[in-house]
């Protein structure tokens, strides 16, 4: 389970937590809270993608759920990029 929360993070940090043992004391914090804001999240089959913003600029990453290591996704261009929905069951 990928979970954003504000708690001691004001522009959100993101948990994961074993869907078998949903426990945010013991959660796995993926992305720390930092100057970037968290804008959404989704999860797919291969990954997690995650919209984070700085200043007016939004940045696509995506999180493999085997190495959960955040990976820039090339955007045609510099400015806004959102998640609206993830299909975890479609091919990537």
């Amino acid at each position: 389970i990928y979970a954003m929360s504000a708690k001691s993070a004001p522009r959100h940090r993101l948990l994961r937590m074993p869907v078998n043992a949903p426990d945010l004391s013991s959660a796995e914090v993926l992305v720390p809270a930092s100057d970037e804001v968290l804008v959404g999240v989704a999860g797919a089959r291969d990954a997690a993608y995650v919209v984070k913003r700085r200043g007016p600029v939004m940045q696509l990453m995506r999180l493999p759920h085997a190495n959960p290591q955040p990976q820039p996704v090339p955007l045609p261009f510099e400015g806004s990029a959102g998640v609206l929905n993830a299909d975890p069951a479609a091919p990537r």
